[in-house]
């Protein structure tokens, strides 16, 4: 068994925890010389985007304006990555299956060794310790999972 890491996964959701996650990510791409992807789906019912509406044309469709944001807060994320890194991009996975299921599927098809994911804790009883994406990604990845714990902000 190959334990190489040379492709890393960052799944993010635009939540206060994405910051911690990628940051988690970078260390890991750093200290094994792999390549980064920051990766987010598509989900406007589950996006959280704190932008003015106004940077964005008024003619554009909803559907295409929320994609838009989207790909403005992956480069945002984008631009806090070490400059050191291998590689760094950003994938908007467009996907109307679960979100979990989305970046598991990716995860696979572009060969990657590790998945970080934040932990939310939130969810039914059954989701409580880690959050229903990342216990989606923990049960059916192919690879490592490194689920990052939110720090609290006391």
């Amino acid at each position: 068994m190959d334990a190489a890491i040379r492709h890393i996964l960052a799944a993010v959701d635009f939540s206060p925890a994405a910051e911690q996650t990628l940051h988690w990510a970078s260390r890991e791409a750093l200290l094994h010389g792999a390549r980064l992807t920051i990766a987010h789906v598509f989900s406007p019912q589950a996006m959280n985007l704190q932008l003015p509406e106004e940077i964005l044309p008024p003619d554009l469709d909803l559907m295409t304006r929320l994609r838009k944001l989207a790909e403005v807060e992956l480069q945002k994320l984008k631009s806090h990555c070490d400059p050191k890194l291998k590689a760094t991009e950003t994938l908007l996975i467009d996907s109307s299956e679960g979100i979990g299921h989305a970046l598991v599927q990716e995860a696979q098809r572009s060969a990657v060794d590790l998945i970080v994911v934040a932990s939310h804790g939130q969810g039914v009883l059954g989701r409580l310790l880690l959050g229903s994406v990342a216990t989606d990604i923990v049960h059916h990845a192919h690879c490592a999972v490194l689920v990052v714990r939110p720090q609290s902000k006391n």
